[in-house]
């Protein structure tokens, strides 16, 4: 979940803006929630939509903390709608992103799923590495639980990718290679490429392309 900030054209919303992130600081939720809630009104009194979207995702992230996911997910969407209008591309990822995080707990997996690949593919247009590694991991993660073995991997491999490239947290290296080596295991998974290898080898057969064929059997070995 990433902290919002910006720079208010609202002076009384910003010196609101501040008392709210100053309770954050101190988990007074309560008051954050009153002080941004105060800050918006200022600025949209005050046309300041910068402001504004990024104050509602501040709202959004006090929900989602409290676990009120349908209040967090509107806030977010309201920071998003604004976040497009400015063109405002890393507070778009930031609140797709949210967004995603809200469907998951709400168990809405496919959502989620659309929310993170468009985010990933934002992070990765900016080449932000560490977005790139979070948004993999959640794809990887909401597949294993769509038993989607071949698409889990897909995304695991990225991430594992890009942990070695960067030396990102080794300590996660042996895990996600765990979860790859188990998620070969899965009946699903050996069905599914198996189907794959097989339909390969029907249209190198009408190719009669034979030392292909020979490949795609060792491979289902």
């Amino acid at each position: 979940m990433d902290k919002q900030s910006t720079g208010s054209t609202s002076d009384e919303g910003k010196k609101y803006e501040q008392m709210g992130y100053t309770s954050l600081q101190k988990k007074d939720f309560k008051g954050a929630e009153t002080n941004f809630l105060t800050a918006l009104q200022h600025m949209e009194d005050s046309g300041d939509e910068t402001g504004q979207a990024y104050t509602l995702g501040n709202l959004g992230n006090i929900y989602f903390q409290r676990r009120r996911w349908d209040e967090a997910r509107d806030y977010y969407q309201r920071s998003l709608d604004l976040m497009e209008k400015l063109k405002d591309e890393r507070g778009i990822e930031s609140s797709l992103g949210n967004l995603g995080n809200v469907n998951f707990y709400k168990g809405e997996l496919d959502v989620a799923q659309e929310n993170y690949v468009k985010a990933l593919k934002l992070v990765e247009q900016s080449q932000n590495l560490k977005g790139q590694i979070q948004y993999n991991e959640n794809l990887g993660n909401i597949a294993l639980q769509k038993r989607d073995f071949q698409t889990a991997e897909k995304y695991f491999e990225a991430l594992k990718a890009h942990l070695v490239s960067e030396k990102e947290d080794a300590e996660s290296i042996p895990v996600i290679e765990e979860k790859i080596r188990a998620l070969k295991k899965q009946p699903e998974y050996l069905e599914a490429k198996e189907r794959d290898a097989q339909g390969a080898i029907d249209q190198l057969t009408e190719s009669k392309q034979h030392s292909e064929i020979i490949k795609k059997y060792q491979e289902l070995e």
